[in-house]
């Protein structure tokens, strides 16, 4: 239309968008593998104050700082530099009760990792095993017991109890799981003992000598006089009584004559002379 030739000259821009991937930089770890009352273990308990610990970390790690003294898993203590090298460290505690330890370790770049922690209980102090007498023991006259019963009553502020022996004189070692009764016998001692489970073992106790007579003494009637027929006597009847007794001894024996009779101590053998005339006998140990 307009006689010439028009020439349009179109230009594009064309923009080219490169992605370089940098290397991810690995964080640094550490960790509180292990931590016992021996170098290499991992107990929940400690028994003398001296605590080991086993450590791990990262590759990378220049700088090493551990606690001793933290109050909780997220309350480390005072942080003191140990070196890097270390796999193991022990540490002296004075007093009982849950102690942490927390490490953590710093890389070449200065990041620190996260702090890890364990922890361990130490008990030093053995259990306290308390002895008493049963509601069922029964005493006697001039020391002596009828019935004893034992209870013990073990107690471990820490770690709790985990048993409590005991036995009688020289016999065996018995579990205690509920009170007892002590044998007769004119000597008897009590040993007990317990141990924590922290393997306190607490030092041997005992409580006596008890004299103790279950059994009640025997006693005997000797008659002297002219039988008839049926158990009846046709003449005076001479008495003598007698008793036995192999522990605590015979105290006393007491007899009466007839139902209704006056009861006496016995003194000595007598003569019973009217007639439907029975004898009672009673006898006490001491």
């Amino acid at each position: 239309m307009f006689g010439k030739n028009f020439f349009f000259n179109v230009i594009f821009a064309l923009t080219i968008t490169t992605a370089i991937a940098l290397p991810v930089l690995a964080e640094p770890w550490a960790r509180v593998d292990k931590m016992g009352d021996e170098a290499g273990g991992n107990d929940m308990y400690d028994n003398d104050g001296t605590v080991y610990v086993t450590l791990s970390h990262s590759d990378d790690a220049v700088q090493a700082q551990i606690s001793w003294n933290g109050t909780s898993p997220s309350s480390p203590g005072t942080w003191e530099s140990i070196a890097v090298s270390k796999t193991s460290a022990s540490y002296y505690y004075n007093s009982d009760g849950k102690k942490y330890c927390h490490y953590k370790v710093k890389d070449s770049s200065n990041v620190w990792s996260s702090v890890d922690y364990n922890y361990i209980t130490v008990d030093r102090l053995p259990p306290q095993t308390i002895f008493s007498l049963g509601s069922d023991t029964k005493e006697g006259d001039n020391g002596w017991y009828k019935y004893l019963e034992v209870e013990l009553d073990a107690v471990d502020a820490t770690s709790g109890v985990d048993y409590t022996k005991y036995r009688i004189n020289s016999d065996s070692w018995q579990d205690y799981y509920s009170s007892f009764y002590v044998p007769q016998g004119k000597s008897q001692m009590v040993y007990f003992y317990s141990v924590d489970v922290a393997i306190n073992t607490e030092s041997t106790k005992q409580q006596g000598p008890f004299k103790i007579d279950y059994t009640p003494p025997v006693s005997e009637c000797s008659l002297s006089g002219t039988v008839g027929e049926n158990g009846w006597y046709v003449s005076s009847v001479r008495v003598s009584l007698s008793a036995q007794d192999n522990l605590s001894g015979v105290e006393w024996i007491k007899y009466k004559i007839g139902f209704s009779g006056e009861e006496k101590t016995y003194q000595g053998s007598f003569t019973i002379s009217d007639e439907g005339e029975t004898t009672d006998i009673m006898e006490k140990s001491l």
